[in-house]
């Protein structure tokens, strides 16, 4: 019975260190400049100007697209003022909007996470301007995944 108890505290210790490790290698965010969250070991591939907006691209090792973002992901998009605007996401392509109007899509694929950042200078925009601006965003969202998403093979 006594020599159980070093192994059990050497097992205790093990996992400690190991939950630790997997929290800050899978589930630690920082803020980019641009202001949303990413990953902390995602490391910026390309940053590209794209008509209005700016799409960037950064690899993750471990992300697969076929498995979207993480509950705690997307709370750190909800914490930092990003909302979701489910009518305009589709599968693992997600929008996210600020109250400025900002929007942002959010695609995840094996390996990379790719963000297409469409600013606004305005604080507050008239009804008919957000209305306009969404029904341009499911056009710019195919646009984007079909034409503008990285080579993958």
């Amino acid at each position: 019975m006594m020599k159980k108890w070093p192994a059990a505290v050497l097992i205790s210790i093990a996992l400690a260190v190991g939950s630790y490790y997997v929290y800050e290698t899978y589930f630690s965010y920082s803020m980019t400049r641009e202001g949303f969250p990413i990953p902390n070991k995602a490391v910026l591939k390309e940053a590209k100007k794209n008509g209005n907006g700016t799409t960037f691209t950064y690899s993750l090792k471990g992300i697969r697209e076929w498995e979207g973002l993480s509950n705690r992901y997307e709370r750190q998009f909800h914490i930092h003022g990003w909302n979701l605007v489910e009518e305009q996401s589709i599968g693992v392509v997600y929008v996210y909007q600020k109250q400025d109007g900002t929007e942002l899509i959010v695609h995840p694929y094996i390996n990379e996470i790719s963000y297409v950042l469409y600013p606004t200078g305005r604080e507050k925009e008239s009804h008919s301007g957000a209305q306009q601006r969404s029904l341009r965003a499911p056009l710019r969202l195919l646009l984007h995944a079909s034409f503008e998403s990285p080579s993958r093979y």
